[in-house]
């Protein structure tokens, strides 16, 4: 097997894992429990390559729309597109005042979350 074939295969089993992971955060998040209200949380997502200036632009942003100091905006750093997703899908399950993605890969999974609906009422942001 060629190191392409194993990449090719290695991507599309993680987009098949990310596009599961995706359908039952929202399946789950049809359940039949009223969930309680949640405080406002702000979060940054960000690729591990982001630099130390970007992600403050993304705090700064993140802080802004939420409402929050920037002090309590959270930030994680992911390592690959399937580490990204699998973050994103865990911060919709829990509702989040604002989510900003930083980098490719944290970008592309907050789109699929946000174009799946997970969290109604979360602000989803990018920032570069």
């Amino acid at each position: 097997m060629t190191p392409q074939t194993t990449h090719r295969r290695a991507t599309a089993l993680a987009t098949f894992v990310a596009t599961a992971g995706l359908a039952t955060a929202a399946w789950a998040a049809t359940g039949g429990d009223p969930a309680p209200q949640p405080r406002p949380t702000a979060t940054v997502i960000a690729d591990l390559g982001t630099t130390p200036a970007a992600l403050d632009r993304a705090v700064r942003l993140t802080a802004d729309r939420s409402g929050l100091p920037a002090a309590h905006v959270a930030v994680f750093r992911t390592g690959s597109a399937l580490e990204a997703t699998a973050g994103v899908t865990e911060l919709a399950a829990n509702h989040p005042t604002a989510v900003t993605a930083v980098g490719a890969d944290a970008r592309a999974a907050l789109r699929q979350a946000a174009e799946a609906e997970l969290a109604p009422g979360t602000t989803w942001l990018t920032s570069r």
